[in-house]
């Protein structure tokens, strides 16, 4: 399964974030492809568990995006029995380099999630959801349970 999240269009090629399901868990996957569709390269961030990439920027010499890493997920459906923590993702364009940074925000029983970036001066800043219920009825029906803040990350010089 793959689930494009961000899709840009830019330097006459597209990049693209995905979830892409792999055998035991989801990896975060950075794809550059030509203008007419043919494939140019692809990252894969595995960090062990179910990582997901929901938001991308793609700059002159560099891509950096943004997710969450560290969820397990089960295989036969959409419970979730671990929470996840930020992460940040760099790539250099050419697809020699790449390097991943999570947060270690969770304990394992909530999420911390990243949904978009922005870069301005050197600095990057990414939202999301802090302390967010883990499974899709709400952590039981328990309404303290179902409630999150905002999340903001800054990285800078």
């Amino acid at each position: 399964m793959i689930d494009a999240s961000t899709i840009l269009f830019q330097f006459g090629e597209l990049a693209l974030v995905f979830q892409v399901k792999c055998a035991v868990d989801y990896d975060g996957l950075i794809a550059i492809y030509e203008g007419d569709g043919r494939p140019v390269l692809q990252h894969d961030f595995n960090l062990g568990r179910g990582d997901v990439l929901a938001a991308l920027r793609w700059l002159p010499d560099e891509l950096v995006a943004v997710g969450s890493a560290g969820f397990d997920r089960w295989q036969g459906g959409q419970s979730i029995s671990h929470g996840a923590d930020p992460l940040i993702v760099w790539m250099s364009t050419d697809g020699t380099q790449a390097a991943a940074r999570v947060l270690p925000l969770s304990d394992g029983l909530r999420h911390f999630n990243l949904f978009d970036l922005a870069i301005a001066n050197g600095t990057i800043t990414a939202h999301g959801f802090s302390d967010a219920p883990m499974t899709h009825s709400g952590d039981g029906n328990n309404t303290a349970a179902r409630t999150f803040g905002p999340l903001r990350v800054r990285l800078g010089p």
